[in-house]
């Protein structure tokens, strides 16, 4: 009984050791494989932005599969409410802002990986490049969190990561340009869900106008 304890405690240290001991580069990769790894992806996001001038909220839904995406976002502050929707079907992008009844359609050549677009993977792969530091672990909404701090331009601009240790998922993110703060939170992450195929083609409403 004492040699199972003993030997269960021992498992238990070097698991946590193992945990302390990655890097803030170890902790990034392995969420961006979990984003990677999934065959499908759906998710709701908000992102708050704040600074002297103005407040304002976007409310985003992505969904995508493979080299495909569909995100639509409502951004909103005291005077106004825009929409906009960015459609992929993995070789040409559509954005179609609904208030004004007008879209736009892109090749991606040269865009591998636009698919990202929205996804935590998005901000984590652009972070990948900068200056990393980990911070100490934390909880956030009663999960226990990995955190790290990306510098850019030279430490101007700064994200924080907080990265589920469960999970590796990225559930929240705070970026910090001069005095305008960012804050966006992952909420109802889907994996591996169905998605039908027609979410990721773009059919104009009725007097739509194409920009060229």
């Amino acid at each position: 009984m004492i040699m199972k304890f003993g030997w269960g405690l021992g498992i238990l240290i070097c698991a946590l050791a193992s945990a302390s001991a990655q890097t803030p580069k170890e902790i990034l990769t392995k969420s961006a494989m979990v984003y990677k790894s999934a065959k499908t992806y759906q998710a709701e996001y908000t992102q708050n932005m704040d600074n002297d001038l103005i407040k304002m909220q976007i409310v985003g839904r992505v969904k995508s599969a493979g080299a495909k995406y569909r995100l639509e976002i409502i951004t909103r502050n005291k005077s106004f409410t825009t929409q906009q929707q960015m459609i992929s079907d993995g070789k040409t992008l559509t954005i179609f802002m609904p208030v004004i009844n007008q879209y736009s359609i892109s090749p991606l050549k040269g865009r591998a990986g636009g698919n990202e677009q929205g996804t935590p993977l998005f901000r984590i792969q652009g972070a990948m490049g900068s200056k990393l530091k980990r911070l100490p672990d934390t909880v956030l909404d009663g999960v226990g969190v990995y955190a790290v701090e990306a510098k850019y331009d030279g430490g101007k601009s700064t994200s924080t990561f907080s990265i589920e240790k469960k999970t590796s998922r990225l559930i929240r993110v705070i970026n910090q340009v001069a005095k305008t703060k960012f804050v966006e939170t992952y909420l109802k992450q889907t994996f591996d869900a169905p998605i039908p195929s027609q979410t990721f083609v773009f059919t104009p409403p009725a007097g739509a106008k194409r920009l060229r």
